[in-house]
């Protein structure tokens, strides 16, 4: 059915398929933007962690009140990620192709 040209033979008419790839600079740069929100997302709390005391200091509360904001963020990031990706995942590829 298929030679190594790819080719279709469908009787009398032959039909070329042709596969188009991104090119590699584009998947190079949506990675690279995807690891980098993923390292900032994953290490934001960790961050934060270990500023407690200072912040604390300066905003004259002890560091378990001002440990709460981690614990904001983890709960805002658990709710919302999902529903991100839910919402993302029904748009068209054409429609959200930044680049």
């Amino acid at each position: 059915m298929f030679d190594d040209n790819r080719t279709n033979d469908y009787g009398n008419s032959m039909t070329t398929i042709e596969q188009s790839y991104p090119p590699m600079r584009e998947i190079v740069l949506k990675l690279g933007i995807l690891s980098f929100g993923l390292f900032v997302v994953g290490t934001n709390a960790f961050v934060i962690a270990g500023l407690l005391p200072k912040i604390a200091d300066t905003l004259g509360v002890t560091p378990a009140v001002v440990s709460y904001s981690i614990t904001f963020y983890a709960l805002v990031v658990a709710i919302v990620a999902p529903v991100i990706s839910i919402s993302l995942s029904r748009m068209s590829t054409i429609k959200s192709k930044p680049f």
